[in-house]
């Protein structure tokens, strides 16, 4: 890939965890939780429509990958249209 910085991948993807956490988990759980009709039935079960929703560490794996793998496209992005001549030196007279 040529110029990675593996420092700022893995701050990316921990910022963007750190985001949704916030967001769906201290800011607006209750009001995400009632517009999903998701409602607690005790400290560790979810119940939505009177049915137990299993609960798994799955897709959260799922989402760490998605967001470290679009880091790195992103990355390649950024090398790659580097290499390319967008613009010619000097063709911008400011």
């Amino acid at each position: 890939m040529g110029k990675t910085n593996w420092l700022a991948i893995s701050v990316a993807s921990s910022v963007s965890m750190g985001i949704g956490f916030l967001w769906y988990g201290l800011f607006f759980q209750n009001a995400w939780m009632a517009g999903n009709f998701i409602t607690m039935a005790d400290e560790n079960t979810l119940m939505k429509h009177d049915e137990t929703i299993p609960t798994s560490a799955t897709p959260m794996i799922i989402n760490t990958i998605a967001i470290v793998v679009l880091a790195l496209l992103t990355n390649w992005l950024q090398n790659y249209t580097d290499k390319l001549p967008l613009v010619k030196e000097g063709s911008l007279d400011l």
